[in-house]
């Protein structure tokens, strides 16, 4: 099988030979074909990828009652929150031979009530990938055929020692997704798209990730990159707060030239992030007493990153994506074109997982939620400190200049009368940053907090054990604890 799918042409580019998605599979040699791709909606015109989903009883995708048109035209829906994993691969921009774009997501859900553990050992996980890859029906030969092409994905509680979101083999084809540990308290309702559905759409597809071959940083593993937009940053992992509702599940389309790539150790204040739309970025400013402080930003336009209140300062040796080092080159990739199909003969196909943890647990999610605070009024669209005429006369502006969303004030990507009731609500106020040193000294970390007329915004002295509540509570502490995610 495996000299088939080497030797045989792959129009597509999608790990899957010709002959497989036209005429199926023969796994055994025997004459007769095991697995028929094209009845499974495979195409050697179009990039197909397939994923097979079991689940721990109660952790499995979450049902949704809102259908997403393009995944049901498609025919490719699952009414669960993983149809907005779907819709993203639909969308991706890939071309096709067929003159198409996108990438056909085959979820095939299959054993959605394993056995239900509070805690699983990688052994354990080892013995469930080998029983359970392929539907309980399949024969023998169909269950080597789908271990050809197809990725294995298991919703679990989590795993022995950790509340990690999830687990991967880098590339390979298999990866968990461990939300159960992850109750109400971490998982805030509000605003209202910060859902259980999309944390798990983001968790899933950023695990999936992994196994085509992506890193935290993309073509890198540097995390945390403020002008690196795609789940498989942590910051972008799932929705939070302030951003949540400007995000979806997405991996990053935007290449960074040598130009907007950042330099922490020389760049100018007057390149801002990249010029790659309005959604606001968690950023890091390291003023010269070394006391860390933490804004939002949009991507386009200068960043007044030492707050001198200019935007013309050449800054260096700043850690913008805290991971100790004030020299790293911080650049954005395009995860589509870095993604690779076939899982064939890397260490990671198999049975025998050697996963690599992801960190991003319950406890950090709390510390990225009350960390990232708004640096300006969602109305200052001029991000002058004051949201007045001048922001109005931007939002006129920007209705005929759609390329210019500095006037996109709640971050859906359009300019219309919603941020103009925005600004209407904003209207008269003004903006201070206020730095908050710490107590402990284990993380660094003082947040940059928004004090506004009448209005107080939460300010948290960052503790890694034990956040302490300076103001007022974030969202996450004041809902009650649930057992499980879902």
């Amino acid at each position: 099988i495996d000299d088939l799918s080497i030797d045989a042409g792959d129009t597509d580019e999608d790990g899957l030979s010709d002959i497989w998605e036209l005429d199926g599979i023969d796994a055994d040699g025997d004459g007769t074909i095991d697995l028929d791709l094209a009845a499974m909606g495979a195409s050697p015109y179009r990039k197909d990828l397939f994923v097979e989903v079991d689940a721990m009883s109660g952790l499995g995708p979450i049902p949704t009652f809102e259908s997403i048109d393009s995944v049901v035209i498609a025919g490719l829906a699952t009414d669960t929150s993983l149809d907005l994993v779907v819709a993203a691969f639909l969308n991706a921009p890939v071309p096709n031979p067929d003159g198409s774009t996108g990438i056909d997501l085959h979820l095939l859900l299959d054993e959605l009530d394993l056995p239900y553990q509070a805690e699983t050992s990688k052994a354990e996980y080892q013995q469930l990938f080998a029983d359970h890859l392929g539907s309980p029906l399949d024969t023998a030969a169909t269950k080597l055929a789908k271990r050809q092409f197809v990725r294995y994905a298991l919703f679990a509680n989590s795993i022995e020692g950790s509340e990690s979101s999830g687990f991967h083999e880098g590339l390979g084809n298999e990866f968990v997704v461990t939300l159960g540990e992850w109750n109400e308290q971490n998982v805030p309702t509000d605003p209202p798209r910060v859902t259980r559905e999309r944390i798990q759409a983001g968790t899933f597809m950023h695990e999936l990730g992994h196994s085509l071959g992506l890193q935290h940083g993309g073509g890198d593993d540097l995390n945390y990159k403020p002008n690196y937009h795609s789940v498989m940053n942590y910051l972008w992992q799932t929705p939070i707060g302030i951003y949540a509702d400007g995000w979806l599940p997405n991996f990053s389309s935007y290449e960074s030239t040598p130009e907007d790539s950042i330099n922490e150790a020389l760049f100018y204040e007057s390149q801002g992030i990249a010029p790659i739309g309005s959604v606001p970025l968690t950023t890091i400013f390291v003023p010269a007493g070394g006391v860390e402080s933490r804004r939002l930003y949009r991507q386009m336009g200068p960043i007044d990153w030492n707050l001198d209140g200019d935007t013309n300062d050449v800054v260096s040796g700043v850690d913008l994506n805290r991971d100790g080092i004030t020299d790293s080159i911080l650049r954005s990739y395009n995860d589509w074109f870095l993604l690779r199909f076939s899982f064939l003969g890397t260490p990671g196909n198999g049975d025998d997982l050697d996963f690599i943890l992801d960190d991003l647990t319950p406890g950090l999610r709390t510390q990225e939620e009350s960390i990232i605070q708004p640096a300006v009024l969602r109305g200052d669209f001029n991000q002058d400190g004051s949201v007045d005429i001048l922001d109005f006369g931007i939002w006129v502006a920007n209705l005929t200049t759609p390329e210019d969303l500095r006037a996109d004030g709640n971050r859906d990507g359009t300019v219309d009368g919603r941020d103009l009731l925005i600004w209407q609500q904003d209207f008269g106020l003004r903006t201070t940053a206020v730095s908050v040193s710490i107590a402990s000294s284990a993380t660094g970390l003082a947040t940059t907090g928004t004090e506004a007329r009448n209005r107080s915004r939460r300010i948290l002295d960052q503790s890694r054990d034990s956040p302490t509540i300076v103001e007022q509570p974030s969202l996450g502490n004041r809902l009650k604890s649930m057992t499980k995610v879902v």
